[in-house]
């Protein structure tokens, strides 16, 4: 439903790409931790293996209506957080530098992906090495991206 119309062809279930040579071996079900890293046990997260240039065709992809509808997608990016120090949509955060993103972890990895559909930047950033220094991220390489 999503990885073939978007032309993500490095993308898929674990289960689905665990034996494929062409693969980071970190990407199987052996690196995980029963409990800690469950695939398919932590709603959702944690079960899809993807790339960079897999990233950059979703990211599109639902920035322009062909994940989503735009109306629905326009919900997901504005602001409806009661914490007026944290915008936050459905499911994004929408105060990076005028553009929106999400950022997440399950055991040892990391990832987040940004969106700035005025500047016209995508960025997507992921990491094996624990949790720390990601959510500095955007600040850093949007800092001087945009400014």
């Amino acid at each position: 439903n999503f990885f073939e119309p978007l032309g993500m062809s490095h993308s898929g279930f674990l289960g689905e790409v665990k034996d494929k040579p062409d693969w980071a071996e970190s990407l199987t079900y052996d690196s995980f931790t029963a409990g800690e890293d469950s695939p398919g046990l932590t709603k959702g997260a944690g079960d899809i293996a993807s790339n960079a240039s897999d990233m950059e065709k979703w990211m599109i992809g639902l920035s322009t209506g062909k994940v989503i509808s735009m109306d629905s997608y326009r919900e997901m990016t504005t602001n409806d957080s009661t914490d007026t120090s944290k915008g936050y949509g459905y499911g994004m955060f929408v105060s990076f530098y005028g553009g929106v993103g999400h950022s997440g972890f399950i055991g040892k990895y990391t990832a987040i992906d940004y969106i700035n559909e005025e500047k016209g930047y995508n960025l997507f950033v992921s990491g094996n090495n624990n949790y720390m220094g990601i959510e500095s991220l955007p600040s850093e390489l949007l800092g001087d991206l945009i400014k």
